[in-house]
């Protein structure tokens, strides 16, 4: 073969293996993108089974708490209340679940209740004040709930009211979804918004208003009567309340008489909270769940994977231990 055709045919050579090399390459990192797509989701899918089987672990922590102990009193001394450290997976992460009982915050749903719904309302100004807080800020709830255009108070807002805003909106006039709709709530101050945020909760379709005695805040048990003071409670300040009847509670703070009515000793209503992680993946899922008082079946009615989760775990410092 002549030199110039050998030239030519390992110049044509050099450039396949060029191309070749390129797509190899091109493969490879195909290949580990792939690979890494893969890790992610199978991680991803593994956190959420984590989350959803630490859910089904505090339904039965539940339900096992009512066939053990009764049905009649629930207390943040039960097992299902306490605060359980996080535990490791053998993929590579941990999970930790917590159980936060509902009958004991103030429910805002339960200001569109007829029958109760005004005692309500006067309640909530009772604990804004209790908290330090306008109680005109109870206007502004109420007029969210509330299935009218007419403004409470002067401070109060409705739709018209918030199409002013940008974006504009309109007011609910019904039942809150989600305690988030409190940051809808434009007229609030800040304070007054966190402070809400912080003291009360939303269970939705549940608008009684009554109050599980044993877990309430003591600024909610102190809003359900007027006169009542934060100080004609300072006997329940740091204790365990295990109270099972209206008897044993008034026996302990009779300035709550006139108030039993409100108030009970057992707890349908759970928020579930858990922290999956697995590898770099995390999953944080927030369930409602519902325990009948009648047969103990616990039942997921909400599940809600956009809340914030605040681990129970402390660590200490290096000062701390030596001390």
């Amino acid at each position: 073969m002549p030199a110039k055709q050998r030239g030519v045919a390992l110049m044509a050579v050099l450039l396949i293996f060029a191309v070749l090399t390129a797509l190899a390459v091109r493969m490879s990192g195909n290949h580990a993108l792939l690979i890494g797509q893969s890790r992610n989701q199978f991680e991803s899918d593994l956190a959420l089974n984590y989350a959803l089987g630490a859910e089904e672990l505090a339904r039965q922590a539940l339900r096992e708490d009512f066939e053990r102990t009764g049905k009649d009193v629930d207390h943040l001394d039960e097992a299902w209340a306490q605060a359980l450290p996080p535990f490791e997976v053998d993929e590579g992460g941990y999970i930790e679940v917590q159980v936060q009982e509902q009958n004991g915050c103030f429910n805002l749903n339960a200001l569109v209740n007829e029958a109760t719904g005004a005692a309500a309302y006067e309640a909530l100004k009772r604990l804004f004040l209790n908290l330090g807080v306008a109680e005109t800020a109870a206007d502004v709830v109420r007029d969210w709930v509330d299935g009218d255009m007419d403004p409470v108070s002067a401070v109060s807002a409705e739709s018209p009211d918030y199409q002013l805003v940008d974006p504009p909106y309109r007011a609910a006039d019904q039942q809150m979804a989600d305690l988030s709709e409190a940051w809808l709530l434009a007229t609030l101050e800040p304070e007054e918004r966190a402070m809400l945020m912080a003291n009360t909760c939303v269970v939705p379709g549940y608008t009684e208003f009554s109050f599980n005695a044993n877990t309430a805040p003591l600024p909610v048990l102190a809003a359900l009567k007027a006169g009542v003071e934060m100080a004609d409670l300072a006997t329940l300040e740091g204790t365990v309340r295990t109270f099972s009847n209206d008897g044993e509670l008034l026996n302990v703070v009779p300035v709550l008489n006139g108030a039993e009515g409100n108030l009970t000793f057992e707890s349908q209503y759970f928020r579930i909270n858990v922290h999956a992680q697995v590898g770099q993946a995390v999953t944080i899922l927030s369930s409602l769940a519902y325990r009948d008082p009648s047969t103990g079946v616990v039942t997921v009615l909400q599940r809600d994977f956009g809340r914030d989760f605040t681990s129970a775990l402390v660590i200490a410092s290096d000062e701390e231990n030596n001390e």
